[in-house]
């Protein structure tokens, strides 16, 4: 049931629900039903349909009784039942929310064109390639480390790609160097942990 729905809607729906319960259908009618039939009169000496008349009625007047009952409780517990319902879900919900929130880190190769100049005036244009590492998560990615075919380079002599902290929606950069027999394309593995554990990305990235 939608616990976001009316109180009444909500009522009528649990007061079927104590209907089908079986404290209702093998006690409660049953009892209801002996009582009124001592409640209802009938001749002192009653025919068959007399007594046929007053089982009815004792019957109807049963099932009335416990339909009212039935509703009577629903409604008194309607609110409790509803806020706790309510609460549950708010809280189905912030729990998801939290688990979002988690980092997701993902590789990606991009190139700049870069200029030397030489003697007497002569330039020398160079491709370089670079390892990017974006989190695009709401969490904070910590002990981030890549798997790669290529030499990358942390610093300008220190090669790795070990970050103990990449925060969310964050990015960083190294440098690619490379080397003549290196494949052009190659699966990049990366890694991390977060709040919600250990997890990995994978990507085919291409020196194109």
């Amino acid at each position: 049931m939608d616990p976001s729905q009316g109180v009444i809607m909500w009522s009528a729906q649990r007061a079927r629900q104590h209907l089908r319960t079986v404290v209702a259908g093998a006690i409660a009618i049953p009892l209801i039903f002996t009582i009124a039939g001592f409640l209802i009169p009938i001749p002192q000496r009653p025919s068959l349909t007399d007594r046929i008349i007053q089982a009815v009625e004792a019957l109807a007047v049963g099932v009335v009784i416990v339909l009212l009952l039935a509703l009577v409780y629903a409604i008194l517990r309607a609110p409790y039942e509803q806020r706790k319902a309510l609460r549950a879900e708010v809280g189905a919900l912030i729990e998801k929310y939290e688990q979002k929130k988690g980092a997701d880190v993902w590789p990606q190769i991009e190139s700049a064109e870069s200029t030397r100049q030489l003697a007497g005036a002569r330039t020398l244009s160079q491709r370089k390639w670079y390892l990017i590492l974006e989190n695009t998560g709401d969490g904070i990615a910590r002990d981030v480390r890549v798997q790669a075919r290529w030499m990358i380079l942390k610093g300008r002599s220190e090669s790795g790609t070990d970050v103990e902290i990449l925060g969310p929606h964050s990015k960083i950069r190294f440098e690619v160097l490379p080397v003549a027999d290196d494949p052009s394309h190659a699966l990049c593995s990366v890694s991390w942990s977060d709040d919600r554990g250990h997890h990995e990305n994978q990507a085919t990235l291409s020196l194109a």
